[in-house]
């Protein structure tokens, strides 16, 4: 049920959705992935939310991090919508914590990656400068806008909002051979050698091609903005 209802979600059937979320919630409480989704279906208000629930589903929690996580980000989200700013910064602290716990994080290691992205050879996305479609990705921290920027820019009927896709990463993996345990590491960077890297251009366009209905034209220079969240 939960698949189905994040499939009508992608379709744009918010509503059928909801309906599912609810429906699943009100048998399990305890599901954090459900709380998560539908916190994101809408922009909630301080007379219409579900920040009880959340906040009685994490009392309840069992303490695994995971859980944790997606429920004080979807805490985050509805106090932040419903102008909470002490909930939602205490809620966004909580998911940190929760995060931190698991992640693993290694400074070195993300200093490493920088370098090798930093590096990484120019020459490998110039033979696709001139395609129809050209991609623009916007980057930055969690609630810092980006979505507000893509929204804007998506204002010009010469460039299409695609939303946050896992595309470019995929194909980053797919032409490296290499699985990665996140969006992106040293692993798969170190497997862009060669041909390999110089398909990674033709991999994105090609996953995305369906996601453009049509915009693709050989008499502009159109765009297609990925937005997301690093």
């Amino acid at each position: 049920m939960l698949l189905h209802a994040q499939l009508l979600v992608q379709e744009g059937a918010s509503e059928e959705a909801e309906g599912i979320f609810e429906g699943l919630l009100a048998r399990n409480p305890a599901n954090a992935q459900a709380w998560w989704l539908l916190a994101r279906l809408r922009v909630h208000t301080r007379e219409c939310n579900h920040i009880p629930e959340i906040l009685s589903a994490l009392r309840a929690v069992d303490g695994d991090p995971q859980r944790v996580a997606l429920l004080a980000r979807a805490l985050h989200k509805e106090a932040d919508d419903a102008g909470d700013v002490a909930l939602a910064w205490n809620a966004l602290e909580l998911m940190c914590r929760a995060k931190s716990s698991v992640e693993g994080y290694s400074a070195p290691e993300e200093r490493r990656l920088l370098r090798r992205l930093l590096d990484f050879p120019e020459e490998v996305v110039k033979p696709f400068a001139d395609q129809d479609v050209v991609p623009v990705f916007i980057v930055g921290m969690h609630r810092s806008g980006t979505t507000l920027l893509e929204q804007m820019l998506a204002a010009s009927p010469q460039l299409r909002a695609l939303g946050e896709l896992n595309d470019f990463p995929a194909a980053l993996r797919f032409a490296a051979d290499c699985h990665a345990r996140d969006v992106v590491d040293v692993n798969v960077l170190d497997g862009l050698t060669g041909p390999a890297a110089g398909e990674i251009g033709a991999i994105y366009l090609n996953r995305v091609a369906w996601r453009l209905g049509g915009l693709r034209s050989s008499r502009t220079s159109s765009r297609a903005i990925t937005g997301s969240s690093a």
